[in-house]
């Protein structure tokens, strides 16, 4: 969006402004407040690329720029050079922080052609100069211009067009170097951000793992804290339960005395702690475990053995057993059925047990 160069400098007129700067080849016009101040307004008029250089108050020199510029945006930018747009872009001015290096004692203020920039205004003034105004470096002996200079006395610095920048201001550079230097130095505080970021991250990173590493030691020790409890719980079942089983066996009785029987040895070989009911007819003898076996002597009735030898181990165990004379018996299983071979009335006599015991059933048979 151009600007019209002379609708430029009616604004900026009408506003009080004075105009500081020009040069027509890089198509920029510089103006300033009549009154003491650090504001400077480049005016980019072919492209519509306004500049402010202002002292901030934390960043110090900076120059915003402000992209497609209308006239009215243009007067008030001339009116409040501080006011923000969403078109712009910053550029910090590059603090000095050289002394001359011929008096020590004032900051460094010229540059000249040959890249030195080490030079305060008095000293340079006091340098001899050839014909063309040009002076001898101190640093590199070089002959060479003066790109700043300070306002001569009663009039406008040197430079081209219409005015020349003073001699603590930069002189507007064309819109593309400024871009280019501003590119610049966007990429190199990229750059340095991303390290910072990094480096921050890489703090962060070590907080966040340590509560992670303390969330995980904490969690073993809840975990530990939770299988000393179970193992604990455990014990004290089983020995409950331990407790509970030594009770009854204690009251069944946990040893055996018999005499006049066969198979003396076998008897106390089939004979423990653990057995839960115990028969003989006076040849043959039965035991019934806690852990639902079973065992016997040589002898058992022909009917009892094979009920036993033929049953499956899924199905309930025995419970009860007794033996008599004449091949009779009885067993009962875990799921209250029973068989046995005894006199006729017993069916009738196990009936009446069942359906007027206060106990739940036959607890012992005795033929």
């Amino acid at each position: 969006m151009a600007l019209a160069l002379d609708q430029v400098r009616k604004i900026a007129s009408e506003e009080r402004l004075k105009e500081t700067f020009f040069n027509e080849t890089s198509r920029v016009v510089s103006f300033a407040p009549d009154s003491p101040g650090n504001a400077r307004i480049n005016v980019y008029y072919s492209t519509g690329t306004v500049g402010t250089c202002l002292d901030h108050p934390r960043q110090g020199k900076t120059q915003l720029f402000r992209r497609k510029v209308d006239l009215a945006m243009l007067r008030e930018t001339f009116r409040n050079p501080r006011v923000h747009t969403d078109r712009g872009y910053q550029r910090v001015k590059r603090q000095r922080r050289h002394q001359c290096v011929i008096c020590l004692e004032r900051d460094s203020e010229l540059k000249l052609d040959c890249g030195h920039d080490e030079l305060c205004i008095q000293c340079t003034d006091r340098l001899p100069r050839d014909q063309d105004g040009k002076v001898t470096c101190p640093l590199c002996r070089r002959t060479s211009a003066i790109r700043r200079e300070a306002p001569a006395a009663g009039g406008a610095a040197a430079g081209g067009g219409s005015g020349g920048a003073a001699a603590d201001e930069e002189v507007p550079a064309d819109e593309e170097a400024a871009a280019r230097a501003q590119l610049q130095r966007l990429q190199k505080e990229a750059a340095d951000i991303a390290a910072e970021t990094a480096d921050v991250h890489a703090i962060v990173r070590g907080f966040e793992k340590k509560r992670e590493d303390d969330a995980a030691a904490l969690e073993q020790q809840r975990q530990a804290v939770e299988a000393a409890r179970a193992a604990a719980y455990h014990h004290e079942k089983a020995a409950e339960a331990a407790e509970i089983l030594e009770s009854k066996r204690s009251s069944r009785g946990k040893k055996l005395a018999f005499a006049g029987l066969p198979h003396t040895d076998h008897i106390k070989g089939i004979f423990s702690e653990d057995v839960v009911c115990i028969a003989t007819d006076g040849n043959a003898t039965i035991t019934i475990y806690e852990h639902a076996a079973w065992a016997w002597t040589p002898g058992l009735p022909t009917a009892l053995h094979n009920k036993l030898t033929g049953r499956q181990k899924t199905l309930p165990r025995p419970t009860i057993v007794a033996l008599g004379s004449e091949s009779r018996y009885y067993i009962a299983f875990a799921d209250g059925q029973a068989v046995w071979h005894g006199p006729g009335e017993m069916a009738s006599v196990l009936l009446d047990v069942a359906l007027t015991s206060l106990h739940g059933g036959v607890r012992s048979v005795a033929f």
